[in-house]
């Protein structure tokens, strides 16, 4: 589960810290609660907003069953119809990342001791 913002590339998101991995068998657990834990414990999210992350994630737990309830070969189907994606002319144009340190730099030129 994230946040994000729209840019010309797609989006980019920014995690919530809580991340659900469903098994092929239809099992799953959640991969970082602790970290989500954590991000509200420094203040990176502020209670509520860890208590709607929690609340979103056992939304789509209870999900699962029916996630899962679909066979391989019907959820293939169920996108024949659809145009296969393509990337956008200008896919490689990261401008928009104008601001970030310049690749050719160390790290330790970066963040000096």
């Amino acid at each position: 589960m994230s946040k994000g913002r729209r840019t010309s590339l797609g989006y980019d998101t920014y995690p919530y810290q809580l991340a659900i991995v469903i098994a092929p068998d239809g099992t799953w657990h959640y991969k970082n609660e602790t970290e989500l834990d954590y991000a509200v414990e420094i203040g990176r999210l502020t209670r509520e907003e860890g208590d709607a992350v929690r609340v979103e994630g056992e939304r789509v737990v209870a999900a699962i069953d029916d996630i899962i309830a679909v066979s391989p070969d019907d959820w293939a189907r169920s996108f024949e119809h659809l145009p296969h994606p393509t990337l956008p002319e200008n896919w490689g144009d990261l401008t928009m990342y104008g601001d970030a340190p310049n690749s050719r730099h160390w790290a330790c030129d970066l963040f000096p001791a």
